[in-house]
C-alpha cells in the first residue's frame, strides 16, 4: 500500500530530477543553461544546476540577472573545433599583416 502522505514529496523530488537532468543536458552540451525567473522557483533551479555540474563533473556558477536565473560552467576547455576555427582566423590576420600568401592544399 502506498503512503499517500510521501507522494507529493516524491512528485517534487521527481519533477527536482527532471530538472537538474534537462539542466545537465543543457551544460554537458553548451556550457550553460537559463530560464525565466516568472518560470522558476529559482532557488530550486539554482539547486538543481549546482546538482546537474557535480554529475557531470563540472564547476558551475550561478547568478540571477536581467529577469533570467542562469548557470554556467566555468574552468571548461575549449572544443577543438572552437580552438581551430580561432586558430585560422589568426593565421589569417597575421598573413594579412605580413603580406605573406594564403597556404594552398595542392
Amino acid at each position: 500500500m502506498t503512503d499517500h502522505a510521501s507522494m507529493p514529496g516524491e512528485l517534487d523530488r521527481a519533477r527536482f530530477e527532471r530538472l537538474a537532468r534537462s539542466i545537465g543536458e543543457e551544460l554537458r552540451t553548451q556550457t550553460y543553461s537559463q530560464a525565466p525567473v516568472a518560470d522558476v522557483n529559482v532557488e530550486e533551479w539554482r539547486q538543481a544546476a549546482r546538482l546537474a555540474g557535480r554529475r557531470l563533473g563540472l564547476r558551475v556558477r550561478t547568478e540571477v540577472r536581467y529577469g533570467y536565473v542562469h548557470v554556467r560552467a566555468i574552468d571548461v576547455p575549449l572544443p577543438e573545433w572552437v580552438r581551430a576555427r580561432a586558430q585560422r582566423s589568426i593565421d589569417a590576420l597575421a598573413r594579412s599583416l605580413l603580406g605573406t600568401p594564403a597556404k594552398t592544399d595542392g
